[in-house]
């Protein structure tokens, strides 16, 4: 069928093994159907809240108020995203030296996975919330994952439950995990921004997630609990807060441009505690990523 002038052409992308790209992206939420591109499920209310983790454990965020430096893994929508924290040397506190050694047992974990997967056990029936070692398409490398839904075209759809995000994987490139890699936490949190609405008028759209995410992303930033749940609510600063100074949020900018709006009645009160008691950033490193 010929397209009408100025409309796009339409077209159907079947992969070498006979997938349909559009079901694909359908499924993995990267993209919508033309007509329903109105009303995008990009808010914490309309995704997923929380995560059934199965046989991990989920990972023990900080109390309340208390700093602690983190990275974005993954955002999902404009307010819900995962973080990881981020190690930080010469620290005496002992919740930030657990979280320095959980990180130093990731990377372990995963250059082990890494060596030996290709010989572990292949997965034969794939079911709905069990643990696995999955491929991860992007580097080809292997992560601890989640079967979150077993889907008939592309075998199985598994969240990377140390980093937040999610891909259909084929069967051949899953795995048995073995048992000793599961009492690790999982690594990355669910969380979501505190007061963070979208300025978009019907509704948020993708691309107001792809700038949220090219801002937050990449960067270690200082983040504080506001209320623990599933998800965690949060916020994210630059660096640590200043009293009598207003928020250094990390998506200031963006709040800047008319994007993204705080709604919060104390945006400018500090009950903080430092990230690692007394510890300044300049002992802080990176998280356990991948690119």
């Amino acid at each position: 069928m010929k397209p009408k002038e100025g409309e796009p052409l339409a077209v159907s992308i079947t992969t070498s093994d006979d997938r349909h790209l559009e079901q694909i992206l359908l499924f993995l939420d990267i993209a919508v159907r033309y007509e329903d591109q109105h009303a995008l499920p990009v808010t914490s209310e309309e995704v997923e809240q929380g995560e059934d983790l199965g046989p991990y454990t989920p990972l023990e965020l900080p109390a309340v108020n208390e700093l602690f430096t983190a990275i974005v893994t993954q955002v999902d929508a404009v307010d819900k995203m995962y973080i990881q924290k981020c190690h930080v040397e010469e620290t005496e506190d002992p919740k930030v030296h657990l979280a320095n050694q959980q990180l130093e047992a990731l990377l372990s974990i995963t250059m082990e996975l890494n060596a030996s997967a290709e010989n572990y056990p292949s997965v034969e029936t794939i079911s709905e919330g069990m643990a696995c070692v999955a491929q991860f398409t992007a580097d080809g490398c292997w992560y601890r994952g989640l079967v979150i839904k077993v889907e008939e075209i592309c075998e199985a759809a598994v969240l990377y439950v140390d980093y937040g995000n999610k891909e259909i994987v084929p069967k051949e490139r899953l795995r048995h995990i073995p048992e000793e890699f599961l009492s690790l936490p999982a690594q990355a949190a669910p969380v979501k921004i505190e007061g963070l609405i979208s300025h978009s008028i019907h509704a948020a759209t993708l691309e107001d997630v792809q700038l949220i995410s090219n801002e937050l992303g990449d960067s270690v930033k200082v983040a504080v609990v506001k209320a623990h749940g599933l998800p965690a609510s949060i916020e994210l600063y630059t660096h640590v807060p200043c009293p009598g100074q207003p928020k250094p949020y990390a998506y200031q900018s963006l709040i800047d441009q008319g994007i993204i709006e705080i709604q919060s009645e104390e945006r400018n009160a500090l009950p903080f505690e430092s990230p690692g008691g007394n510890q300044n950033r300049s002992g802080v490193t990176t998280a356990v990523t991948r690119h």
